[in-house]
């Protein structure tokens, strides 16, 4: 079998200081367990997300606390909805994260390694 790692939606780590920077990006929602493979071709063809600002951030943390237990049982219906709700927003910064996570989707939906 194929090992598995942590897909972290939310890529480059280093771009990531503050605690609310790191509540949202460590968020075990938006963690998702992925295949080797899968995992690695999703970073080589996709492009980080733009880092969001601080009230992209704080509007993602609220809506992570507001999903249901379902939905944050299942990491790829987490990036769905965060996604949607981004692609809501008319906000230029908040649209591109959007189709980033979209794109990302199609990776996750694949390598999704639910144990």
């Amino acid at each position: 079998m194929e090992g598995s790692s942590r897909h972290h939606v939310l890529f480059e780590k280093r771009w990531y200081h503050t605690p609310l920077e790191k509540h949202v990006r460590n968020h075990y929602g938006l963690l998702v367990p992925m295949y080797l493979q899968p995992h690695r071709e999703l970073h080589a063809n996709v492009l980080p997300p733009p880092k969001p600002n601080q009230r992209l951030l704080l509007a993602t943390a609220e809506l992570l606390d507001n999903l249901s237990n379902a939905t944050l049982s299942n990491p790829p219906q987490v990036v769905l909805a965060v996604a949607e709700d981004m692609l809501g927003r008319d906000d230029k910064l908040a649209q591109r994260i959007g189709h980033n996570l979209l794109e990302q989707s199609g990776y996750i939906e694949e390598g999704y390694y639910n144990k």
